[in-house]
This record gives C-alpha cells, structure tokens and sequence, in this order.
C-alpha cells in the first residue's frame, strides 16, 4: 500500500477531507511528471553530448573509403560468381554422367 492508503487506514475516516486527497493526489502526479521530464530532457541532452564527440571523415578520407568499400565489393562479387558456376558445373558434371 501507499503513503495515503496507510494513512488512511491508521486514520480516523472522518479527519480526512476530499482536498487533501485531491491535493495528495495532484502532488504525485506532478512529481512523476517532473521525472519524466527529466528523463527526456537528460536522454536529449545527452545524445546532443554524443553527437559533439563524433569525429566526422573530411571529404578525401571519406572519399578514399568509398573506393575500397565499392572496389571490395565487386572484386567479393566476382568470387561469389565464380564460386557459384564452378559448383554449379560441377554438379552438372556429376549428376549427368
């Protein structure tokens, strides 16, 4: 149980009136809304730190990477291809003859 529903139940029923319920009530509610609040406003600005870290490729370093990224690429191609028709003739030879 809670706060107010232990007081309530160590209490006398008639001491307690419909403000302070609603005045307990409202507190709680606005402290949970303020944590959440600072829970994206602490999210944000520490994905804002985040980003000033980053150290960003100037435009020949990014430019070179490119390159060996595409020309990886296509020669990895290559060897999937051949790889594929050796066995695929393979297979062809064995299951024909």
């Amino acid at each position: 149980m809670g706060d107010f529903e232990n007081e309530v139940s160590n209490s006398n029923v008639e001491d307690i009136t419909v403000e302070d319920m609603v005045a307990k009530t409202a507190t709680a509610k606005s402290a949970k809304e303020k944590k959440k609040a600072q829970k994206k406003t602490g999210f944000f600005s520490g994905v804002v730190a985040e980003f000033k870290k980053i150290i960003w490729p100037n435009r020949n370093s990014l430019f070179k990477q490119t390159v060996a990224v595409i020309v990886s690429s296509v020669i990895l191609g290559a060897i999937i291809v051949l790889v594929d028709l050796v066995i695929r003739f393979g297979i062809e030879k064995f299951l024909i003859n």
